[in-house]
């Protein structure tokens, strides 16, 4: 007795790329985009008046942008690599009180 019934067509769940990207503005992460157009508009309109601060935040974009061109996930990567700790070692140290990993990473298991 077979499980499939080969009277039926197999079903098809559409796959969407545009759901599986990170959100990008101007090839950058969105987020990255946002913070620096706020930063440089308070910097403007700031009483000193920064007038070339929209230079340093393009500079700052540029960088990131060749920073993240080949893959945009890099960025996200990053920030989840700083997360766990001050320094990275494949193994917890027994006194260890910062940098400790994150739950499901072998939290307080030395090798």
């Amino acid at each position: 007795m077979s499980l499939l019934n080969n009277d039926e067509p197999l079903r098809k769940t559409p796959v969407y790329g545009a759901l599986m990207r990170p959100r990008l503005t101007w090839g950058v992460d969105t987020d990255i985009v946002e913070s620096l157009g706020i930063v440089t508009i308070f910097f403007v309109f700031s009483p000193i008046r920064f007038y070339y601060f929209p230079v340093i935040s393009f500079t700052i974009w540029l960088l990131v942008y060749l920073y993240a061109a080949d893959d945009p996930d890099a960025l996200r990567i990053l920030r989840h690599y700083s997360k766990q700790g001050d320094r990275y070692e494949p193994w917890p140290h027994a006194g260890q009180r910062c940098g400790l990993r994150p739950a499901g990473f072998g939290t307080g298991e030395l090798c």
